[in-house]
């Protein structure tokens, strides 16, 4: 409507000609459900508003509006401008964050009256309690307004040039900057859309664009009014959990125009299905605005082609640019032709020439924007100089009209930088975009932004935002120290560089990396790919201190940041030159010895610095590799690297057995210059077997198949874990989210069937895992009742391993918005590190959405059917006849440990319960200090223990356990399998011993065991033991420490915690699983209820931790006084009677009910 002289009279006609029309309808649920408002009711309810607010509150007024997508903000905003108020549109304050942006706003714009909602009064009253500010406004609750206040209304005195909004920019937390929007920027906006869009009142708009942001309010909604047609819109999370919703409202209403930033196409790509398109007729949807920095040819055709066979035409799709100082729309948008896209050289633009070229390996595709728009000028002119660029030269993209925004809100220097630039003898002003390009037969090409304004998924987000949060996560990092940039066109490979306090750069930088990822992630919705951490005064700066944002990149490119330490997800690397590099392209093999034995020694300082995650320096080289810190599990990860990187072969013992970093380079140099030692040798690359046939079993899958068929049919070989949640979680995108992991990880796609009397694997292509939901709808007292019965239940359904997806989830919905997921996996595709492989990929990828890439995940190393034959390859290779003769002497004559047993038996002899307890952080750095000093891991401290414990409790001093090796190296550390092998751990006491010295012989057993390891099927055939139903030979007493603990659950939208899972089949005795955290060791014995009582199992968990205090206080106690110790604790120690007897009765009522 061009006649209108402003927002006012253009509703005042639109009602008068339009009254009933429909002016918007809200999708409630992003489907069905709706709500609408016509033209009449709009301009009625927003005098209403307008009434209220003339009452006390003069034109000029800054009013603040928070409100969760709907029409009440539609009425509210109107009602602002019918006041001639100023409305400041806002993201509503979340529950329980601090809500520093909505501080920033208030305190910036002096904002003196808050319009909202009833729905959104508790969440703005709690964040009330926090911001001073926002408790200090007046509120309108505009939704409970009386009715009949419209006729006090007054016409404002307003006219073309007066504000109607301040449009501020996304993401800010210290300085916002508001864009002064007044009727004529919106007016003229809206005129040049309509003329570009071939939009008019018969159109209809579908939309999901958050209403605080300029493109949902100013490209749809206003634009809508502004033509007098029908608005359908939802809530920008009902699209994102469901991106059809929006295809099927288009389909459903006959939407003619409907824009998106580029990330949405995507999304609808990624996640609608074909059976979705079943019911999709996008034939009506001639206007497909595509509104991101830069638009990327690939997604226009992908969604064209995709989406071909419902309708829609590539025609229909319109690049559009812009920015919120230009209100919103400056160019593109050219309804009548289709997209334009060109090819340019990649070097010439590296130069800053946009030269055209035919398609090929050198071209760039660009996507054109049609910028001849009447009553707006755009020039390319040099950022530096202002001058005019010629021809196809790149420069800063500038732009003047009536669109252009007056400036920033009280920030006129800010205003005069980016609105006043004028070109040599010239008199019109321009606003600077700070984004590069060229012009091209009336094309504008946008090559990339000219500031450092990050823009990630249609929102603008500055960098000094992100660095300050970052920077407050921790005391070790120096404030206002910190720069954060992107590495290419992938907006969501974010980096951040950090200075760390001198006196803290041996901090845990993992910890911090943490911390900051979850604090950006929480303020900003944004990932953190890279963080480096530098030393002081390392991040480059101006003269007058402005972060170099820029140069910082481009050192980092180039490798010449001094980088400390890199922390790539969940990967951490000391910086370093190139030594992989040279060892994997056999360099170091050229070189002389004594370069040979730098690059060796460089090599290994890198890795066990990045393993152990600190600086490793000329003296710790030295220093036993133990006493660093490294483990068993460590020591694996470096033979593999060892292995991998340099094809040679470390024994594990050499590493944990009193070696350091100098002496193991002594021993590849010599190896290299002399060729033998016993434990180090050079491997030859392997040659492949030509024409696979279908995979055999690793000899741990046979293990478990064998057992399963032979004997269980419960779930003593299921991996379990479940975890809480409360808050929003989207099941489809958790499902989807799981669903790409599946796909990842190819074991998790197998299945075992028999083949010629021998089972196989068949691994499928693709499978689909859906969520099994169940709804407890029981009252809250037997609530929980229902949920432990409920998951026994589950985790108790067998998988049939030929034809069950062997990975379930389980979603028990508990309340609104609460509940409990079950997640379970068949033992025999993995193992318990990889339930951290899986939490860790699942944080990472929930939500879906287009910033977070499968590609982003480590780099799986593993080759189809690798993984399921790469033990058997490795221990063909090995001299499994000594090994095993070793074995047979070892264990074949071991005595079974003896329990007292309970006074009755359980109906199911497997059947079993847990029992957890904890050693505190105080203990806990007492052993591992202990154990380095004594040379020992604290697995091995611990096992020492354990075996002590077993040994006392059975009255026996001949103690066989035992335990798991994870065989985790290098390729396979971040893999989702079964690697775990099973060893056997057989230890003779005797009372003339002191602690230490039997701690040495567990550890020489451990190390032999190492040594000699065969897989444990092979070992089982050769010494034949008995076979006994419900037990596993060789052994009944097991033991895991497990130093790789689960990652901590952490899903957006919600609060989310492990919980303890009821215990339900056992595959031994007695087991203890312990693991590190940081507030302690936490421990668990899995015992079976037909061999023990529950007390005697909590006496042993207090006798443990006794003797572990005794040894930390007389560090040289023998192991007689350490028998007593154990007596007499046990004579103070409730009796296991009196246990039995709580649980006959438990069972006699049991009974009792079930006759009922």
């Amino acid at each position: 409507m061009d006649s209108a002289e402003n927002w006012v009279d253009l509703l005042n006609e639109q009602a008068k000609h339009r009254g009933e029309k429909i002016a918007y309808r809200f999708l409630i649920d992003g489907e069905k459900q709706f709500t609408s408002i016509s033209y009449n009711e709009l301009r009625n309810q927003a005098k209403q508003v307008a009434a209220e607010l003339q009452k006390s509150h003069p034109k000029g007024t800054r009013a603040l509006l928070l409100y969760p997508s709907g029409i009440d903000f539609l009425i509210a905003f109107f009602g602002c401008l019918f006041a001639g108020v100023i409305a400041v549109p806002a993201y509503p304050p979340r529950r329980n964050k601090s809500n520093p942006r909505i501080a920033g706003i208030i305190e910036d714009c002096e904002c003196e009256v808050l319009l909202t909602c009833q729905e959104s009064l508790e969440l703005i009253e709690q964040a009330a309690t926090q911001l001073k500010t926002l408790a200090s406004l007046s509120k309108i609750i505009t939704d409970a307004l009386p009715e009949g206040n419209s006729s006090l209304w007054e016409y404002p005195d307003i006219h073309r040039d007066t504000i109607a909004f301040l449009q501020y920019t996304s993401g800010s937390t210290s300085t916002p900057k508001g864009v002064m929007i007044s009727h004529d920027n919106l007016l003229f906006n809206q005129q040049m859309m309509q003329h570009s869009f071939r939009v008019s009142s018969e159109t209809t708009y579908v939309s999901w664009c958050p209403l605080y942001h300029d493109m949902g309010l100013i490209g749809n909604v206003l634009q809508s009014v502004y033509l007098g047609a029908t608005c359908v819109f939802m809530a920008p999370m009902s699209f994102l959990e469901k991106p059809v919703r929006w295809l099927q409202a288009i389909s459903d209403y006959k939407g003619n125009a409907a824009g998106a930033p580029n990330f949405a196409y995507e999304l609808c790509v990624e996640k609608i299905t074909e059976q979705d398109k079943e019911h999709l007729d996008l034939s009506h949807w001639h206007f497909a605005a595509n509104g991101a920095e830069p638009v990327r040819q690939d997604t226009l055709a992908k969604f064209a082609e995709y989406f071909a066979d419902c309708g829609f035409s590539y025609d229909a799709m319109s690049p559009c640019y812009g920015l919120a100082e230009a209100t919103l729309f400056i160019a593109g948008g050219d309804a009548k032709n289709p997209p334009v896209t060109a090819y340019f050289c990649r070097e010439s633009l590296a130069k800053g020439i946009g030269k055209e070229i035919p398609k090929g390996n050198q071209a760039v595709a660009i996507v054109g924007y049609d910028c001849l728009q009447e009553g707006q000028e755009v020039v390319i002119a040099d950022p530096k100089t202002y001058m005019m660029c010629k021809g196809d030269e790149v420069g800063e993209i500038w732009a003047s009209g009536r669109h252009i925004s007056r400036g920033y809100w009280k920030k006129p220097d800010a205003t005069n930088t980016t609105f006043g630039a004028q070109l040599p003898g010239g008199e019109s002003s321009f606003l600077r975009t700070g984004d590069l390009g060229f012009i091209k037969d009336h094309c504008l090409f946008i090559t990339g932004r000219h500031k450092d304004l990050l823009v990630i998924r249609g929102k603008n987000y500055y960098p000094q935002d992100l660095e300050h949060v970052a920077e407050q996560v921790s005391a070790a990092l120096a404030p206002g120290a910190s720069a954060v940039f992107t590495l290419s066109n992938d907006d969501s490979n974010i980096v951040i560089a950090l200075e760390l306090k001198r006196r803290h750069l041996k901090d845990d930088t993992a910890e911090i990396s943490r911390q900051i990822r979850r604090a950006i992630f929480q303020m900003f919705g944004l990932k953190i790919e890279t963080i480096l951490y530098l030393k002081p005064a390392k991040i480059p700066k101006t003269s007058s201190g402005k972060i170099q944002r820029q140069l910082c990149k481009q050192l980092y490119l180039n490798n010449e940041l001094d980088v400390i330490i890199a922390n790539h997800g969940e990967r951490q690397i000391l910086h370093d030159g190139n030594q992989d590099t040279a060892l994997a392209t056999n360099v170091l093999f050229s070189q002389a010895e004594n370069e040979r034995y730098k690059t060796l020694l460089e090599f290994l300082m890198l890795h066990v610095g990045r393993i152990l995650n600190c600086r490793i320096g000329s003296e710790e080289a030295n220093i036993p590799f133990v006493e660093l810190g490294i483990d068993s599990i460590n020591a694996l990860e470096l033979t593999g690297i060892l292995k991998e990187l340099l094809a040679v072969e470390v024994s594990v013992i050499d590493l944990l057995d009193g070696e350091s970093i100098v002496s193991i380079v002594d021993k590849i140099v010599t190896k290299l210059v002399f060729g033998s030692h016993d434990s180090l040798s050079l491997m030859s690359e392997e040659k492949s077997d030509g024409e696979q046939q279908a995979p055999m079993l690793s000899d741990a899958q046979k293990r478990i198949w064998f057992v399963e068929k032979l004997s269980f049919e419960g779930s003593a070989y299921t991996l379990p874990v479940a975890m809480e949640y409360e808050g929003k979680l989207s099941l489809n995108d958790l499902e989807d989210s799981v669903n790409l992991i599946i796909q990842r990880h190819q074991g998790l796609r197998s299945n075992f069937y028999v083949e010629n009397g021998e089972p196989r694997v068949r691994i499928a292509e693709s499978v689909r895992l859906n969520i099994e939901s169940i709804t407890l709808s029981e009252t809250l007292s037997s609530q929980e009742v229902a949920l432990q019965s409920q998951l026994i239940e589950a985790t108790q359904r067998p998988f049939n391993l030929e034809t069950d997806l062997l990975v379930r989830l389980t979603h028990f919905s508990t309340g609104t918005e609460k509940g409990v997921l079950l997640f379970n996996f068949h033992h025999i595709v993995a193992d318990g590190w990889s339930l951290g492989v899986f939490l860790s990929e699942l944080i990472e990828l929930y939500p879906l959405n287009p910033q977070v890439r499968i590609d982003h995940l480590p780099l799986l190393d593993i080759q189809k059917n690798r993984y399921l034959g790469s033990n058997s390859e490795q221990q063909r290779k090995e001299k499994e006849k000594s090994s095993l003769e070793y074995w047979k002497a070892k264990i074949l004559a071991a005595p079974v440990l003896q329990f007292k047993a309970k006074a009755y038996q359980e109906s199911k002899p497997n059947k079993s319960e847990v029992f957890r307890f904890k050693l505190d952080s105080q203990l806990q750095q007492k052993l591992e200090e202990f154990s380095k000093q004594n040379g020992n891991t604290t697995y091995v401290s611990l096992l020492s223990f354990f075996k002590l414990l077993m040994s006392f409790e059975a009255n026996n001093a001949d103690v066989q356990i035992g335990t798991d090796l994870a065989n985790r190296v290098a390729n396979n550390r971040y893999s989702i399998g079964l690697f775990v092998n099973q060893v056997v751990l057989r230890t003779v006491l005797s009372e003339s011993q002191d602690f230490k010295t039997f701690q040495s012989a567990v550890r020489e057993t451990f190390f032999e065991a190492l040594k000699h390891q065969v897989h444990f099927n092979q070992l089982v055939a050769a010494i034949q033991p008995p076979r006994i139903e419900y037990k596993n030979p060789l052994f009944q007493i097991m033991f895991v420490y497990e130093n790789f603990p689960l990652p901590a659950p952490c899903f957006p939208g919600a609060s989310v915690n492990f919980i303890d899972l009821p215990s339900v089949d056992a595959p031994f005795d007695i087991s203890m699983l312990l693991y590190p955290k940081d507030d302690g060791i936490v421990g668990e014995i899995k015992y079976r209820k037909a061999i023990f009582d529950s007390q005697t199992i909590e006496n042993m968990a207090a006798n443990f931790e006794k003797l572990i205090n005794a040894v930390m206080v007389n560090t040289g106690i023998g192991l007689s006084e350490l028998k007593t110790v154990f007596e007499e604790n046990t004579r103070r120690q409730p009796k296991a009677s009196e246990s039995r007897k709580a649980e006959r009765k438990q069972l006699l009522n049991k009974i009792r009910k079930a006759r009922r």
